[in-house]
């Protein structure tokens, strides 16, 4: 009787490959055998056909992800005359008769031919050659590109191809199998010196990468960004008179279809996804639907005072699952520290923060952020209230260069290859380990994990607040000087321009979509702008700070502010306070009786002077356990 679906034999040797097994209907009697000492696959198999929208033959396999190549010579065994019999090489989705693939075949009378389905359960196509068998093929996948080779044994291969957007997504079924083009009937061939090369991590500087993607997108040039020289022609603009303010939003309250959202459950059901959707194809990529799961480990616990408060101090390292893709580890690191006298479970305040390392070198760099600590650390001042904090350091998660794209969880993630146009930029990675964070935090006794609140500064201003707009259990923000691809307007002409986080420089923290918007395209353009990303942290407290103009003009104070705005109708709908106020409002004055808060303090690129603002509107939404009396 004729099998159908999926047959997995019992296997034994197989070499390189891991299994075998019938895709579609085959008849009695299908097999294959490896021999070690000459190197050779024997496969015998049946099966009506591999073409049309479905497939039957008999394949042996392996999973496999990434670029890569298969090379095999094959030879047809015994005098058959069926010139239809198919022995391919075969790269394919899945092990459904349906499946989309990519296959070199070699037929029974001599033809040799690239075969491709685009995707699931639609038709086959082909680009034909002619080679007399026996014949050395090899078929070869970049990205989702597949080009075939075909030709003598020991002699040079000539091309078959390419064919472009065969829709595949790792892992893959690699392998070799055999169609008789006979549903009752068998054939066999013999494989010999067969070669799988894998490629590993495609290491690319952050120039070439960045020009792969301008290639995707079809782009030549790209807008340069402005220019921290006042002297050169391209110098950033802080002269409010050119700033464009008053350019139209996007209105965060109309569906696409121009339905105006008049309910909360508009805003969630509809509106919502529609601005979700379009933050994730064009400015920072998608979280994919799969991530690997993080297995939290204490290394070391300390007991030790922070000032006059004695806190215990755990430091952490969240191992990556890597297991689909050991080439990759990642490790992320994170340290938490509680008031050791607390008598029940704190808030706690989680920074996304740099290594010791790199804060030194920040330190010379912008000597304000130093001088600006006169007192008590902002880490004291969270002590004080009775609440915990942690240090959250993103480049654990991803590097903050182009040219690790291809590490960390986003190249552990696509196998050490490079991204898709759409795929996620580190802002979102760093977002994700904070998510991880959270994580471990719901298991740990000593954190109330209802009452944890994130703040970055600088980039880690703008990843604070993607994570805030993605991860709903995330309870308060403070966002300080976070700038272009943060809070600050895109379509604002002052400080820091899309130009700027489209350049080598920056580009990695953004989905590679976003570089059209510096090329053929313009920040008008954009189908959403940093008001509404403040609008996706809704119903929640969200602070945003920044410094004067003259030291933190380049991340736009008002730009950031008129986001605030924005943003107001959204918190309103959904029974919340906006800031109060459509008008910038004087330095050093702080805006924190609404629900969104902002605050510019007179000093640089810091966010030490907002700390105590943020703190007191912070203390309406978090509540620790009472702080027991200090010994004197």
């Amino acid at each position: 009787m004729m099998g159908s679906g999926i047959g997995l034999a019992q296997t034994n040797d197989l070499g390189v490959f891991t299994n075998e097994g019938s895709v579609g209907p085959t008849p009695p009697g299908v097999s294959a055998h490896f021999d070690p000492a000459k190197g050779e696959y024997r496969i015998t198999g049946g099966g009506a056909n591999v073409w049309g929208t479905a497939d039957a033959f008999y394949f042996v396999w392996k999973k496999a992800s990434g670029d890569m190549t298969l090379t095999a010579d094959v030879q047809w065994v015994g005098t058959s005359n069926a010139e239809h019999r198919k022995a391919v090489l075969m790269i394919r989705q899945s092990l459904d008769p349906g499946s989309a693939y990519a296959d070199a075949v070699s037929h029974g009378n001599g033809l040799t031919s690239l075969q491709f389905r685009g995707a699931a359960n639609e038709q086959t196509y082909q680009v034909m050659t002619q080679v007399d068998g026996p014949v050395r093929l090899r078929i070869e996948r970049k990205e989702s590109r597949f080009t075939m080779y075909a030709g003598k044994p020991n002699e040079e291969l000539k091309l078959v191809g390419p064919v472009e957007y065969v829709g595949l997504k790792d892992p893959v079924y690699v392998g070799l199998g055999v169609c008789s083009h006979v549903a009752t009937t068998l054939e066999t061939a013999i494989f010999s010196n067969v070669k799988i090369e894998e490629t590993p991590s495609a290491h690319l500087t952050s120039e070439q990468d960045h020009q792969r993607m301008m290639d995707l997108l079809h782009i030549t040039s790209l807008r340069r960004g402005a220019d921290g020289d006042p002297k050169s022609p391209s110098a950033a603009n802080y002269d409010e008179s050119k700033a464009n303010s008053h350019s139209n939003l996007p209105d965060p309250l109309l569906l696409k279809n121009g339905k105006k959202v008049t309910a909360a459950k508009m805003w969630w059901d509809e509106r919502r996804p529609e601005i979700v959707e379009d933050f994730d194809r064009e400015i920072y990529g998608r979280l994919p639907k799969t991530t690997p799961k993080v297995n939290w480990e204490v290394v070391g616990t300390t007991k030790e005072m922070n000032g006059d408060v004695p806190v215990i101090t755990k430091k952490l390292l969240g191992h990556v699952d890597n297991s689909a893709y050991p080439l990759v580890t990642v490790d992320i690191d994170l340290t938490l520290t509680t008031p050791a006298n607390a008598t029940g479970p704190v808030p706690v305040m989680m920074e996304f923060s740099w290594t010791p390392e790199f804060l030194a070198s920040l330190a010379k760099r912008f000597p304000e952020m130093s001088a600006a600590r006169s007192g008590p650390t902002w880490q004291q001042q969270v002590l004080a209230k009775g609440w915990g904090y942690a240090i959250y350091i993103p480049t654990s998660v991803q590097a903050d260069n182009g040219e690790g794209l291809t590490q960390g969880v986003i190249g552990l993630v696509n196998k050490g290859q490079p991204r898709r146009l759409d795929d996620w930029g580190a802002l979102r990675a760093w977002g994700w380990g904070a998510s991880r964070a959270l994580d471990y935090f719901e298991a740990d006794k000593s954190v109330d994990a209802k009452q944890v609140g994130i703040d970055g500064h600088s980039r880690y201003g703008k990843a604070a607040l993607v994570a805030m707009a993605d991860d709903p259990r995330f309870a308060i923000a403070y966002i300080s000087s976070s700038g272009e691809g943060g809070a600050k307007l895109f379509r604002r002409n002052f400080g820091e321009q899309i130009g700027n986080v489209a350049g080598t420089g920056e580009y990695h923290w953004m989905a590679g979509n976003l570089l059209k918007y510096a090329g053929p395209m313009s920040e008008s353009d954009l189908p959403v702008d940093a008001h509404e990303l403040i609008a996706l942290c809704a119903p929640r407290p969200v602070f945003i700070g920044a410094g004067a103009t003259n030291g933190d003009g380049w991340v736009d104070a008002k730009g950031m502010f008129l986001a605030a705005v924005g943003a107001g109708p959204v918190y309103k709908l959904l029974g919340k306070k906006d800031l109060g106020t459509i008008d910038f409002p004087p330095i050093e004055t702080p805006l924190i009786d609404g629900d969104i808060a902002f605050r510019q303090h007179n000093a640089g690129h810091t966010p030490a002077p907002n700390w105590p603002a943020f703190l007191t509107f912070a203390g309406r939404y978090l509540n620790g356990p009472p702080v027991p009396a200090r010994s004197k």
